[in-house]
C-alpha cells in the first residue's frame, strides 16, 4: 500500500487522486499515519453500489457519531471554510510574522 505525506497530497492533489484510483493511499503527517483514502470503486466494492449504500453503511458504523457531531457543528456555524483563500490568508499572516521586510 502506498503512503504519502499530507503536504504532498495537498500540493499534488491530482497525482494523489490518480494514485488512489490504483490502490488505497495512507496519508501521513510527521511520519505518522493520519488517514487513508480509497477510490469510490473500492468503497462500492466494500459497501455496495450507489451512494445510498455507502451512506447507509457509514451511518451504521462507528463513524456515524462523528459525522452527526460534524453536521451539528456545521449547522451551529462552528466551522470555517478552508478553501484556497483561507490558506493564502494564513500564508500571508505567517510571512508578515516571520519574514523581515
Amino acid at each position: 500500500m502506498k503512503s504519502m505525506p499530507a503536504a504532498d497530497a495537498k500540493n499534488a492533489f491530482g497525482t494523489f487522486l490518480d494514485a488512489v484510483q490504483r490502490e488505497p493511499v495512507i496519508v501521513t503527517k510527521k511520519n505518522r499515519p493520519v488517514a487513508m483514502m480509497i477510490s469510490m470503486q473500492d468503497i462500492e466494492a466494500l459497501f455496495g453500489e450507489g451512494e445510498d449504500a455507502v451512506v447507509r453503511a457509514l451511518e451504521e458504523s462507528r463513524i456515524a457519531k462523528r459525522l452527526a457531531h460534524a453536521r451539528q457543528e456545521m449547522k451551529d456555524g462552528k466551522t470555517i471554510l478552508t478553501d484556497d483563500a483561507f490558506f493564502e490568508e494564513r500564508k500571508e499572516r505567517i510571512r508578515r510574522k516571520y519574514v523581515p521586510e
